[in-house]
């Protein structure tokens, strides 16, 4: 009974912080001074309309750049970046209208998002943090790889369909997934990886059909040349949300970032070995992603924002409730040291649990 009285004062309290994180998100659209809406999109919907005509030039810096005309100027390059298995998802988009395909994208893709964070039981409202307001301003494809990653592992009693799934959210980003495989792993999910791998090769030999090979080795020699782009730019590089991206901006080698990757392996296993819990696992795999990768940017931890709203309401009548909002806070600040958003994200989960588990105990 005392829980409950706690949670029910707490949350015209939630309903405050809530907006808040509203009122911040929105600030996002003031970005509008500076750069136009879809800014992220251009290129990857003049890399699909490449992919079709002149695959050949897809990983083209420049040629692409100057398709685009905009939103930067040609001096400013805005690559495809991507594997060419995402020029193939976006096709459809590519014979319409950019204004037309920018709209049809993010609807479609934010749907997926929601859809999956609510299946995941996560509340609606995930979506009113910076985050994922930025998604939907720069045009970005972290809905349909947080969708994808987040009914993967709801479908824990469809394996072949959950592997599909990873499989098709590793052909649009794969470095947001490199610590997936270990998770299946420590579930002993062999079905699901056998899915995946088949997905992916799927998509991989479709894109070669539709493309041509010689993409996919152009892709591979772009990697270095994406890297050098991002990090010599002092606007892209503070933006970074990775503690390689901060080490580089302060003039520092890179490379001791590095170093977490197996602190992240061994975090991914034990979260995979000890909870079930979907938002638990998204944000462990997610995060470790970021926290270990060279770059990624505000926009990537969207795809956590599902654990850290299911984390404000696991903590609603607990004594740690302030330190979640705290920690939520962190996590939705668009702010250079973007890598401590991640590390906020990630702890929100853990909070929930450990909150479970006193409640249980007492």
């Amino acid at each position: 009974m005392r829980d409950e009285a706690l949670a029910k004062t707490r949350r015209p309290l939630l309903l405050g912080v809530l907006v808040a994180f509203a009122l911040a998100s929105a600030y996002v659209w003031s970005l509008a001074r500076l750069q136009p809406a879809g800014v992220d999109f251009a290129p990857l919907w003049t890399g699909a309309r490449v992919a079709l005509s002149d695959p050949a030039r897809l990983y083209d810096f420049r040629y692409v750049t100057e398709l685009q005309g905009w939103p930067l100027g040609p001096d400013k390059l805005r690559p495809f970046a991507y594997p060419p298995t995402l020029a193939l998802i976006l096709a459809p988009f590519a014979g319409l209208p950019f204004l037309a395909a920018y709209g049809l994208w993010m609807a479609a893709s934010g749907a997926l998002f929601l859809a999956a964070g609510l299946k995941a039981r996560a509340p609606w409202w995930f979506v009113v943090f910076a985050p994922v307001s930025l998604v939907v301003y720069a045009g970005q494809v972290t809905f349909l790889v947080g969708a994808l990653m987040l009914f993967a592992l709801a479908l824990r009693n469809r394996p072949w369909l959950a592997g599909v799934l990873w499989g098709l959210a590793a052909c649009v980003k794969p470095q947001m997934l490199v610590f997936a495989p270990l998770g299946l792993l420590a579930e002993g999910r062999w079905r699901s990886l056998a899915g995946a791998a088949a997905a992916g090769l799927l998509t991989m030999a479709l894109s070669a059909a539709a493309f041509g090979v010689q993409p996919w080795f152009e892709w591979v020699g772009s990697l270095g040349r994406f890297h050098d782009l991002v990090f010599s730019d002092p606007e892209l590089a503070g933006d970074a949300a990775t503690p390689y991206g901060v080490l580089v901006l302060w003039g520092l080698p890179g490379w001791p970032a590095y170093l977490l990757v197996p602190v992240m392996a061994v975090l991914v296993w034990i979260v995979f070995r000890r909870t079930q819990d979907v938002t638990a696992r998204l944000a462990a795999v997610a995060g470790a992603a970021m926290l270990s990768g060279p770059y990624a940017l505000a926009y990537d931890r969207a795809v956590i924002a599902p654990a850290v709203a299911a984390g404000l309401i696991g903590t609603l009548n607990d004594r740690r409730w302030l330190l979640s909002v705290a920690c939520a806070a962190l996590y939705a600040l668009i702010a250079p040291l973007g890598f401590l958003g991640v590390l906020g994200g990630m702890a929100m989960p853990w909070l929930a649990a450990r909150a479970g588990r006193d409640h249980s105990a007492a």
